[in-house]
């Protein structure tokens, strides 16, 4: 896998869509290509791969953490994580 960039266009899951990376449309994509998709309305956007015939979401490209910066009480009932 190797990342080409954010794109402004949109990406969907399952979808063939042809990424605008730096204003540039990428017609050829290969197989573990994989970009970003952040509308602008979101505070976080989403990775996506590319499968060699449509892109697969990988999730949100902010869906991490920091290692020690998760705690037992942030698996509660109704805990938001950090």
């Amino acid at each position: 896998m190797h990342f080409i960039g954010i794109s402004t266009t949109a990406i969907t899951d399952g979808g063939t869509e042809n990424p605008t990376i730096n204003n540039t449309t990428i017609t050829e994509k290969v197989a573990g290509d994989v970009v970003l998709y952040k509308d602008g309305t979101k505070p976080i956007g989403q990775e996506y791969v590319w499968t060699g015939t449509a892109w697969e979401l990988l999730g949100d490209e902010g869906s991490y953490a920091i290692k020690g910066s998760i705690t037992d009480s942030d698996f509660a009932d109704g805990a938001t994580l950090p």
